[in-house]
């Protein structure tokens, strides 16, 4: 079994759109890379959706309401709301998509700065732990090892997953697959690294 595989693949979408992408019939990873000549309208989608954006600035327009997108903002939507956006600053910015929970998807769920202060945010589907502010040196971490475990990598840089180093390269998406209960990361210095954990799939 391979314990770390890049699974994601860059395209260009549209006029000053590109992304690097991995997409399945259960979730999509999208980094999305957007200037302001990008154009995106409104629409709909049966995947709740997590974002957070990296650089630039952005107004996000989710059914009736408005809010601002700028560095550092997460956002957390269900599924089935109508939504886009218009680029005010060129952006890099993360669209985690996910099949919602059968409990919740009467609900409309509309959250915004959804990190708490450990950088962490986590529902009935998905958990997000955010590296890329962080300066300090982590050690050995340890999480569980959910249904499907991908990490987000912002630089060139090496990660050690269960005691193997892996090197991982900038902008790119890789799937963890361990067969222990247990998931042990070692990060980089200043790592810019997202965990993104898929509880179900």
């Amino acid at each position: 079994m391979q314990m770390l595989k890049k699974v994601s693949h860059r395209r260009q979408v549209a006029v000053g759109y590109s992304q690097s992408a991995y997409i399945t019939d259960y979730c999509e990873i999208l980094l999305n890379h957007l200037t302001t000549e990008a154009k995106l309208g409104k629409h709909v989608h049966e995947f709740a959706q997590f974002g957070y954006c990296f650089e630039g600035v952005f107004l996000f327009d989710v059914e009736d309401e408005q809010f601002t997108c700028s560095k550092g903002k997460a956002y957390d939507i269900s599924g089935n709301l109508e939504h886009g956006a218009v680029v005010v600053e060129d952006i890099l910015a993360l669209d985690f998509k996910y099949q919602q929970n059968s409990k919740k998807q009467e609900k409309s769920i509309i959250k915004f700065n959804a990190f708490n202060q450990k950088n962490v945010y986590e529902n009935e589907d998905i958990k997000v732990n955010s590296f890329h502010d962080a300066t300090e040196d982590h050690g050995i971490m340890s999480y569980k090892n959910y249904k499907e475990n991908y990490v987000l990598s912002l630089k060139e840089q090496n990660l050690e997953v269960n005691g193997q180093v892996f090197q991982i390269e900038k902008n790119e998406i890789y799937s963890i697959q361990v067969e222990t209960d247990i998931l042990n990361l070692k990060l980089d210095k200043q790592p810019k690294l997202f965990l993104l954990q898929l509880k179900q799939s």
